[in-house]
């Protein structure tokens, strides 16, 4: 009726299973009968996450927005914490009206500035700029620049990923570029970055209205937990939403050092 994909490693001699590093949201999947139970019936999920927490020394995931109702999850003797994501409804017709009057103006300003490639498929720019994003705000990469390639290589190809990208006319350069994760009716901004400058809210601009015209329904900015990140997506007009981090350890010691990290 559940399930989910784990990332099993070794903490302190112990195994343990943790959200996929590369992800923002441990996937999951429910049955039509494991949905049903959710709304229904939430405590017959209590005994398969007990199960799962005992098979391990210690669980962590984070649940998507979607799954909202972390009950379950409190009565089989896991800790919740709830962390933000913004959202943005592509069905809405005029986007701009609930962006901030700074972000309306930067995009009228800018926007004959750059090439919009809706299509663009490279893997190494991603990187490249993601990994500049990240050392500009003194962050770790959640992993190695040759994994995370290695995994855009991979589903470039595909339907589920799309690299979409902006090029300064001025100097023909690639200023800002996402990798995004595309499922149903939802586009998640999964890996992004850009240079310094208006790139990223013109190219998100872009993003858009070309995902409407596909039938997306909403764009997932995925996370909006560090200051400057989540004012940024504030501007753009995200809507405020919670999603749940959740833990069960079995063994004391990976408590006590689940504890002191956070």
């Amino acid at each position: 009726m559940w399930s989910t994909a784990l990332f099993v490693r070794r903490r302190l001699g112990l195994t343990v299973g943790v959200r996929i590093p590369t992800l923002a949201y441990s996937p999951m999947a429910l049955t039509a009968e494991g949905q049903r139970l959710l709304s229904r019936k939430p405590d017959a999920f209590v005994e398969p996450l007990r199960a799962l927490s005992n098979a391990f020394g210690q669980v962590q995931l984070t649940l998507p927005p979607w799954f909202a109702d972390v009950r379950p999850f409190q009565w089989a003797g896991w800790e919740a914490s709830p962390l933000y994501t913004a959202l943005i409804d592509l069905r809405v017709t005029d986007l701009e009206a609930r962006w901030s009057a700074s972000t309306r103006r930067t995009v009228r300003r800018h926007h004959a500035h750059y090439q919009f490639d809706a299509a663009h498929h490279a893997p190494d720019v991603v990187t490249t700029l993601l990994r500049e994003s990240y050392t500009r705000q003194a962050r770790p990469l959640p992993a190695p620049p040759s994994a995370l390639q290695a995994t855009l290589s991979a589903l470039a190809p595909t339907d589920a990923c799309a690299m979409p990208a902006v090029r300064a006319k001025k100097t023909g350069e690639i200023e800002a570029c996402v990798a995004l994760l595309q499922h149903q009716h939802t586009a998640h901004y999964w890996l992004a970055g850009s240079r310094p400058g208006p790139a990223m809210s013109v190219l998100l601009d872009r993003v858009w209205s070309d995902a409407r015209s596909r039938g997306l329904h909403t764009f997932d900015f995925i996370g909006a937990n560090t200051p400057s990140i989540a004012e940024f997506k504030r501007r753009l007009g995200g809507r405020l939403v919670p999603y749940y981090h959740v833990a069960a350890h079995a063994h004391p010691l990976l408590r006590w050092r689940h504890r002191l990290s956070h």
